[in-house]
């Protein structure tokens, strides 16, 4: 699957191409006008990843460090690429990348990657991703 292999690669441009295609595709702007926060995004990712549970422990919403990470993908295989992934909704004027970029600052200022650390994932992927309604912007790091 093109966009597992992108999270696990750390590619936030294929990652952004891949979810801005299948948005396009395949959701309404009646799913993304109803919706008054991030809710629907987190859950149309988190369904695109499920089926990687057979070498990752896909995670939504637990507590980790500091708060609550949006998504983890944790290797059952230590040495494996981990991936956490924040989530925000762009409900003001500011842009999608600056959103994008907030995401990843809480990634790290919460440190949403305590789990990953603890199974030995290697590399670990961060990816801050902003939606507003069938448009996304990734920003990535390590």
């Amino acid at each position: 699957e093109p966009l597992h292999r992108a999270f696990l690669e750390g590619n936030e441009k294929q990652v952004e191409r891949i979810l801005q295609s299948l948005l396009e595709k395949h959701v309404s702007e009646h799913d993304v006008k109803s919706t008054q926060d991030e809710a629907f995004y987190h859950a149309f990712v988190l369904g695109l990843l499920v089926s990687l549970e057979k070498t990752h422990f896909v995670r939504s919403n637990r507590e980790v460090g500091l708060g609550r990470a949006d998504v983890q993908l944790i290797p059952r295989n230590p040495g494996s690429p981990g991936v956490v992934l924040e989530f925000k909704k762009k409900e003001d004027k500011r842009t999608l990348s600056y959103h994008a970029t907030q995401a990843l600052k809480q990634i790290q200022d919460q440190k949403y990657s305590r789990d990953l650390e603890a199974a030995f994932a290697s590399p670990i992927f961060k990816f801050g991703i902003s939606f507003a309604g069938k448009e996304v912007v990734v920003k990535g790091g390590i």
